[in-house]
């Protein structure tokens, strides 16, 4: 499926009812996607494969075979998701997170998904 800006935007839409607030953690599945595991039951499957690129909203955890990138556990894991937002005009979605360090302050941070086909990236 052909993740066009008007399909983005209602995902977008959608993925804000059920992922605001909610604290994720960062894993790797056997095909090599990014998986957030929500403290809500549900996971989300980040691809940006050059082949196909999606974002899967699922009921339940969804197993992970492999440790998350350095950047997914020093970033991602125990933040929370504070807002879901499409790039106006583009196939990009932005994920912002926010996490307390070990003294207790917050670290704000985005996990931008490019889903623009062959140049998609995380």
């Amino acid at each position: 499926m052909n993740l066009g800006y008007l399909t983005l935007r209602r995902l977008c839409d959608e993925l804000k009812d059920t992922w605001i607030g909610v604290r994720v953690r960062a894993g790797i599945d056997t095909a090599g996607d990014l998986v957030l595991s929500g403290d809500n039951g549900r996971s989300l499957c980040l691809c940006a494969s050059s082949r196909q690129s999606y974002i899967l909203d699922r009921d339940g955890a969804a197993p992970t075979e492999h440790k998350p990138p350095p950047w997914a556990t020093a970033h991602v894991d125990g933040a929370a998701i504070q807002a879901i937002y499409q790039v106006p005009y583009e196939r990009i979605v932005r994920f912002d997170l926010v996490r307390r360090d070990r003294l207790g302050g917050t670290h704000e941070t985005a996990l931008i998904a490019e889903l623009i086909g062959r140049r998609s990236n995380l």
